[in-house]
């Protein structure tokens, strides 16, 4: 029988969404590909991907489907511990560039990933913006989760 998903938030103010996700089936540096590797992170996420894979390089997920384009710059890519980078939404250039921040730690089996998606300040369109990071998160990771839970 599958692990039931389960992506918990943790001590999060109205300036940040941090949230834990165990994945007991992926080495770390599994888990990094997931979420760097355009064929891995397109089986949970966006239909399509681009990323250059490296400190600098850039990303694009796309949802041509909504017209929606997601894009930024790799701040820290460190495989196997530690992804950071810009995200900016092309539909919404109303809204300010927020990072998100992603450490990989081993367990004694699998992983942890420990996500801090920042900054929103008070306003009304920035905490809507917040609640709807958090929301994708909380789907998509444990869309994630769902789908390595189970041997292949």
């Amino acid at each position: 029988m599958p692990e039931q998903p389960t992506v918990t938030q943790i001590a999060s103010d109205n300036t940040l969404v941090m949230m834990n996700a165990d994945f007991p089936r992926l080495a770390p540096k599994v888990l990094f590909d997931y979420l760097t590797v355009p064929e891995l992170l397109q089986r949970w996420w966006p239909p399509t991907a681009a990323v250059e894979p490296r400190p600098g390089g850039r990303y694009r997920l796309c949802w041509p489907e909504m017209q929606w384009e997601l894009f930024g710059e790799f701040t820290h890519f460190e495989p196997g511990r530690r992804l950071a980078y810009t995200w900016q939404w092309q539909h919404r250039p109303d809204l300010p560039t927020r990072h998100v921040d992603i450490l990989i730690e081993p367990l004694i089996q699998g992983s942890r990933l420990t996500l801090t998606h920042s900054a929103y300040s008070a306003e009304p369109q920035d905490q809507e913006d917040r609640q709807s990071h958090l929301d994708g998160w909380l789907h998509f990771l444990g869309q994630l989760q769902s789908l390595t839970s189970n041997p292949t």
